[in-house]
Order: structure tokens, then C-alpha cells, then sequence
């Protein structure tokens, strides 16, 4: 009796095991078939609150409104993918910049956007490449970082392409020579070299200018050795073959408070940098600095966006304004496309959560993709590979001071347009 019951058990639990494996198998595949969702959480490091936070709250709806409309074209296609974005606060220190990358890291994020600046991506680039961690810029451009093979990429064009833009344009108005003045920080410092470099290729020559730190708060020892150099280049050149050259933030409004004071560097045309377009801070008039810089007309150039794609690009700009209540330049429209990019990278990996699988897949996916921005095909170190440039500039309409659209560098022709 003891021996049909203890057959009996057996028979039983091999029943059972074979039951809870079938349950188990329908389990996983109501799992691929829509019952459950994966979420995939994207983490960003913006500016939203230090310098540069217009580009830091563009590029925060930018990030938002791609998620919205990522994840209801993947409902739409029954994808069981779900993407949600975490941002953090830089205020544009490199420290805290790796303080909140290393955050994202234990909470389990290993895809980030940002951060914004190239001092800030130098200083996280070892911790993510150690630590298996996927970094996407949209606006750093030194070309210090165009490193192949590590686990940094860039939408944006590195500082090589800006310089030849800027070189452009001064050859345009006939500059035979710059002094130049910048912020001592690896993105500053390598549009400053990709300039001085090029223009001095074009048959141009350079001052040694001027050099300030992160943290200076006044600029007037700052701006009295710019106006010596400048003294000397005009004596030397004459003042319309002298242009100034500043690479910079927000810092530019206490520049130019000081320089509108001074007759000498009231009369020579100023050249800028990305790190300055669309700058709220500027368009305040702090000073007078507004209109200094309309006066001496400041052409700032950024990663352009292709007029023929205004139908593209304009109606999500409209939503990133509304949403931010800043104009979006093409850094900010291009996290839109990152967040496309990423998607489907993400969807179309062998192994979507390994890192190299991953990239292997975002590279394939970036130079297939034509997005709002136009390609986003990369270069070997992983950094867009073309792009025009649009030159922005501070002009007053209506008795107001805006951002205007001034001229226009073309790639592919290296010509420069002036509106």
C-alpha cells in the first residue's frame, strides 16, 4: 500500500513540475506579446539653474516632448518599450556633474544626454567609460574629446567645423587679424585653438589675448589687457582689419558692461561663440551690454538648422518654446533627434542592455537616421559629421533687443551668406 502511494506522490509532483512549466512558459510569452512593459529610464545632465540654463531648459522640454512622442509611436506599433527621462542639475560644474552621473549610475541608468559643456564631459568621461556608462552630448564641441573607441558621442559638430565657420566669416569682412579673449575651460579653449589655428592657415595672423578663469567675477584687470593688445594690433594693422574674437557664457554681459566704456574696443567688430547664442542674460541689457553688442555686431555662430527642413524642425520648436518659454537652437532641437536615435537603438540591439551592444546599434541607427536637425551620421570619434553653421547676433526690433539670424556658413561650399 505504502509503495502505490509513495507512486502515486511521484507521479503527482512530476504533474505538477510539468504544469507550473507550462504556466511559466505562457508567462513569458504574454510578456512579448503586450501583457507587461519594460521601461527604459534615460538619464540627462542639463544646465538648468548655472550657466547656460537656456540651452539647459530647451533642451529639458526638448527631452520631454521627444519621450511623449517616442512612446506613443511605439503604442502605436505595439512595441512593449516605455522610455522615461530623469534630469539632473548641473549648473555647469564639472564636480557636480559627476556627482549626479555617479547617482544615475547606482539607480541603474546607463544611457545619459549631456552634459552640456566639454569641461563637464572631460571631467565624467573616465567614470563613464569605466563604468560601462553610454554619454550623449548635444552641445560639447572640444575637439580633445574626439576620442575613438570610448563610450562618448556627440550630436554636435566639434569645434574644428565651428572654427573653420568663424574663419569664414572674418575673411569675409576682410580681418587680417584677431585678438582674441576666452573662458579657460575645454570647450572655450579648444574653439579658441581651432580659430587662432585656421585663420592663421587662411594668411591671418593672432595676438596672444586674453585668458580668464571659470570662477573670475571681475573682469576689469580682464578687460584692461584686451584693450592693451587691441591698442597694439590697430597701431599695427589698422582698425578695420582688427576684429575681436571671444569665446564664452553668460560671463559676456560683464565684458561687455566694462568694454562699452572704452573707445577702442567700441570700434572694432566682436566675433562670438555657440556658448552665447540665444543668451537671456544678454538680451537683458545688464548694463548696456546689449546694446554694445548690437553695436559692434557679435556674430555667433551654432550648429545650423537646414531651412528646407523648417517644416520639420519649426513645429517642434513651437513646442519647446511653449513648454520652456525659450526660442530652442539647433543643441536643443538636436536632443529631440537623440531621443529618436536612442529608441531605436535601443529596439534594434542584439542586446540592448550591454553597452558595447548597444552603441554598435547606435552608430548603425545614427548614420541611417535623418532627423529634424538632418543627418546624424558620425565621424570616426563618434562626433556629427558635417554641419552648417547659422551666425546669430543681438539686434533691437520693435524698441526691444532680440536674437536675430545675421548669416549663414555652408558646409559643402564654405561659403558664407550674410542677411
Amino acid at each position: 500500500m505504502s509503495l502505490i502511494k509513495n507512486k502515486f506522490s511521484t507521479d503527482l509532483k512530476v504533474i505538477l513540475t510539468i504544469f507550473l512549466l507550462i504556466l511559466f512558459s505562457s508567462s513569458l510569452t504574454s510578456c512579448n506579446t503586450g501583457n507587461d512593459q519594460e521601461t527604459v529610464r534615460i538619464g540627462a545632465l542639463f544646465s538648468l539653474t548655472g550657466n547656460w540654463s537656456t540651452l539647459g531648459n530647451a533642451s529639458k522640454a526638448a527631452l520631454e516632448i521627444g519621450l511623449e512622442d517616442v512612446n506613443k509611436s511605439f503604442r502605436n506599433n505595439n512595441e512593449n518599450i516605455v522610455f522615461k527621462g530623469q534630469v539632473a542639475d548641473t549648473q555647469l560644474l564639472p564636480d557636480k556633474a559627476l556627482g549626479e552621473l555617479k547617482e544615475f549610475k547606482d539607480s541603474g541608468i546607463s544611457i545619459v544626454l549631456g552634459p552640456m559643456s566639454s569641461s563637464e564631459l572631460a571631467f565624467v568621461k573616465d567614470y563613464a567609460d569605466e563604468n560601462n556608462i553610454f554619454i550623449l552630448s548635444q552641445s560639447s564641441t572640444a575637439g580633445s574629446l574626439s576620442v575613438a573607441g570610448d563610450n562618448i558621442f556627440r550630436f554636435a559638430p566639434d569645434d574644428n567645423l565651428e572654427g573653420e565657420a568663424v574663419v569664414a566669416l572674418l575673411l569675409n569682412d576682410n580681418i587680417e587679424h584677431i585678438v582674441p579673449i576666452w573662458r579657460n575651460d575645454a570647450g572655450n579653449s579648444g574653439l579658441e585653438s581651432s580659430v587662432r589655428t585656421k585663420f592663421k592657415s587662411a594668411g591671418g595672423s593672432v595676438s596672444d589675448g586674453v585668458v580668464y578663469d571659470t570662477n573670475t567675477a571681475n573682469f576689469s584687470t580682464v578687460v584692461d589687457m584686451l584693450r592693451h593688445q587691441v591698442m597694439e594690433a590697430v597701431d599695427t594693422y589698422g582698425g578695420d582689419s582688427v576684429g575681436i574674437y571671444l569665446a564664452g557664457f553668460d560671463e559676456v554681459v560683464k565684458i561687455f558692461a566694462l568694454a562699452k566704456d572704452m573707445h577702442i574696443l567700441s570700434q572694432l567688430k566682436w566675433y562670438g561663440s555657440d556658448g552665447v547664442v540665444f543668451s537671456e542674460a544678454l538680451l537683458k541689457n545688464s548694463g548696456g551690454s546689449s546694446e554694445f553688442a548690437d553695436y559692434v555686431e557679435y556674430p555667433n555662430p551654432i550648429f545650423g538648422l537646414d531651412p528646407a527642413l523648417e517644416n520639420r524642425w519649426g513645429p517642434i520648436a513651437e513646442r519647446i518654446k511653449k513648454r520652456s518659454g525659450v526660442v530652442p537652437d539647433a543643441f536643443a532641437l538636436s536632443v529631440y533627434d537623440t531621443v529618436r536615435v536612442i529608441a531605436l537603438s535601443y529596439l534594434n540591439a542584439i542586446s540592448p542592455d550591454d553597452t558595447a551592444s548597444f552603441i554598435d546599434s547606435f552608430v548603425k541607427e545614427a548614420s541611417l537616421y535623418n532627423g529634424i536637425t538632418g543627418s546624424t551620421e558620425l565621424n570616426n570619434a563618434g562626433d556629427r559629421k558635417r554641419a552648417d553653421f547659422d551666425f546669430w547676433g543681438i539686434r533691437i526690433k520693435d524698441g526691444e533687443y532680440v536674437w536675430k539670424k545675421i548669416a549663414y556658413f555652408h558646409y559643402d561650399t564654405h561659403t558664407i551668406t550674410v542677411f
